[in-house]
């Protein structure tokens, strides 16, 4: 019967090195740096955001993607927040990591709340 110490050369933690994730989805993912974060506050009024969001980009580490924004809705008529940038948090709610459809809920949550609307977002740099 083998045993398990935690100094067995058989690691059942997670993580591992950098080193060890080459050619996993995390080693190819950029990590945005804090200081690009900027905040914008918009106020939507009755009008719904106009915002498609998508998570699954960079698997969502530095939120999600703005997909598509409709035209003559709160977003649109702000024109702080473009198609590429990453939203990282709307209203205290913290978008890194999550499904599309929770990035959906999210922003359902917040049509339907107050007229004011808090987001953190990284712009996109086209290169």
């Amino acid at each position: 019967m083998a045993s398990w110490s935690p100094c067995s050369t058989r690691s059942l933690s997670p993580a591992g090195s950098p080193l060890s994730l080459r050619g996993s989805w995390a080693y190819d993912v950029i990590y945005l740096p804090t200081h690009l974060e900027r905040n914008v506050k918009i106020t939507k009024g009755a009008l719904p955001l106009g915002l498609v969001l998508d998570a699954d980009k960079d698997k969502g580490v530095n939120g999600a993607a703005v997909k598509s924004i409709c035209s003559k809705k709160a977003i649109a008529l702000d024109g702080r927040i473009q198609v590429g940038d990453y939203i990282v948090r709307i209203n205290q709610e913290s978008l890194r990591n999550v499904t599309s459809s929770q990035a959906r809920a999210i922003l359902r949550r917040t049509n339907l709340i107050g007229t004011q609307c808090k987001f953190v977002v990284f712009r996109a740099l086209i290169v």
